[in-house]
């Protein structure tokens, strides 16, 4: 099943599956050479804490000797660009980097 049509039956498996190509994207473009171990991006378990959380800046902190939050930052940044690139923007709401243990 391509995007458009899982987009059709499942908008919101459609959704969280651009949403994770986005961060992966965002990742590449600002870590070109690092590699990082898998990480994940989920929906978050309370609705308090936003509708999808993303381990990435914790898993590239060592590697790239800056802080979660540093790396949050720049990759919450490219990923608004990649958003922008892929169309999908305007239908997101907010990004928000939470603090540790958010």
């Amino acid at each position: 099943m391509d995007k458009k049509q899982l987009l059709l039956h499942n908008p919101a498996k459609a959704l969280a599956s651009l949403l994770e190509e986005c961060v992966r994207s965002s990742y590449q473009a600002i870590f070109e050479n690092q590699k990082t171990g898998p990480f994940y991006f989920d929906r978050t378990k309370e609705a308090a804490h936003g509708d999808f959380a993303t381990n990435a800046c914790m898993q590239l902190a060592g590697l790239c000797k800056k802080s979660p939050q540093m790396i949050a930052k720049e990759m919450s940044l490219q990923f608004e660009k990649t958003l922008e690139a892929h169309g999908i923007k305007e239908s997101i709401e907010k990004i928000q980097v939470a603090g540790p243990g958010f």
